[in-house]
């Protein structure tokens, strides 16, 4: 029964992952077809911006999945406290995060206020429903979390394609809109179900988890982020535009392939809670098989499918997508402690480990950069990511 709840959680994980991207590949096309070069320019800016305000969830989500499953035999009162905590937390903060967002706006793509504030709303959403999130993951509604996902992923591209496409001169204002309602609509809907169901006398509301473990993963989402980023932004100045251009694609796509561990460990995620995990021992020989499987069909064929889908031959495309594979099943290995440090609530210990790695390896990253190119920066990615595995198991096993 186990075996079979997770596949099928996975499954509707892995749809919530895939169907947004359709979304994107559809939409794009539609999108600069439809609008003006400084139309289409603005609105991939607001979305990237959303993009980016993501990572300012201060982890509520994953904090209230954890928080729940842990009372999940303990009495209502309880888990009143853990979501109305939760709730008024994930608001404050999306206020928070939409006021900056608004400012962001204003200063970086200099439009109207009202754009500006059409944007901060779309953020305050999307920052708000990870509150949600973590409740349906918590309850195991995966499927349910499949619909909700695409409206707020799907939709944030495919809702103004299509505007764009079916009404003639479409205005930014109004394409900013169509990205908002879909979202709006969707949170006011939860937020009016959850109030409903919670019983709010006598409640002594317990902020301190939040916070508390919710600015460490702030921040180790930051340094995270940031080494996976930083060799990139350093070969934008070093490395040729067609060359580069081919490689980040190829890097886009290979590692878009953790999203199936994730999908599996977010299934899974309420058995390493309730400490009934023994599945997993299995994780680690199946992540290194595909993964061998995958480096070995891309050393037989990378080179003719890179030069027929991109129209770039070059050695260092075929040496980095080899290195950046191995990358991507040691980070998978990663994951697989991640979340269980995560179960046990430690986020404190992960953001050291990302902190350190951050302070030893972004110097590294612009040394192997310079030195090496293309594949100077794909083997700083693999080296942070043996460390990552190593640090992450090592407190793993010993706590």
């Amino acid at each position: 029964m186990k075996v079979t709840k997770l596949v099928s959680d996975s499954f509707w994980n892995l749809l919530a992952s895939i169907i947004p991207l359709v979304c994107v590949l559809v939409s794009i096309p539609l999108l600069k077809a439809n609008l003006l070069p400084t139309d289409f320019f603005y609105i991939t800016s607001l979305i990237a911006i959303y993009g980016v305000m993501t990572i300012s969830d201060f982890g509520i989500g994953r904090i209230t999945t954890t928080n729940l499953l842990k009372a999940c035999n303990l009495d209502v009162e309880l888990r009143n406290v853990i979501m109305l905590s939760g709730l008024i937390t994930s608001l404050i903060l999306s206020i928070i995060v939409s006021i900056v967002s608004y400012i962001l706006v204003i200063y970086l793509l200099t439009v109207s206020g009202t754009i500006a504030l059409i944007a901060s709303i779309t953020v305050f959403c999307t920052i708000f429903f990870s509150f949600f999130k973590g409740v349906l993951e918590s309850e195991g509604r995966f499927y349910r979390l499949l619909y909700y996902k695409v409206i707020v992923s799907g939709l944030l591209y495919l809702a103004p394609a299509l505007y764009a496409y079916h009404v003639d001169e479409a205005g930014i204002t109004s394409i900013a809109l169509s990205m908002l309602l879909p979202r709006f609509l969707l949170i006011l809907g939860l937020t009016i179900h959850t109030l409903r169901i919670l019983n709010f006398k006598g409640v002594k509301l317990n902020f301190k988890p939040y916070f508390k473990l919710g600015l460490y993963s702030f921040f180790s989402n930051i340094f995270s982020i940031s080494l996976t980023s930083f060799d990139r932004f350093i070969l934008m100045r070093l490395a040729p535009g067609p060359i580069l251009a081919a490689y980040l694609s190829v890097f886009d796509v290979l590692f878009r392939s953790t999203v199936v561990t994730g999908s599996v460990l977010q299934a899974g995620y309420k058995f390493m809670v309730t400490k009934n995990d023994e599945f997993t021992k299995y994780f680690d020989i199946v992540i290194i098989a595909v993964y061998l499987v995958v480096l070995a069909g891309y050393s037989f064929f990378s080179e003719a499918v890179v030069e027929y889908w991109l129209g770039v031959n070059n050695p260092e495309i075929y040496y980095g997508g080899m290195l950046i594979i191995v990358s991507v099943m040691l980070n998978s290995l990663a994951q697989v402690s991640y979340y269980k440090l995560l179960a046990k609530d430690m986020q404190k210990i992960i953001f050291k480990i990302h902190f350190f790695e951050f302070l030893a390896f972004l110097p590294l990253a612009y040394f192997f950069v310079q030195e090496w190119g293309i594949v100077g920066g794909a083997l700083v990615m693999m080296l942070r990511n043996i460390v990552d595995l190593i640090c992450l198991r090592f407190v793993e096993v010993r706590c």
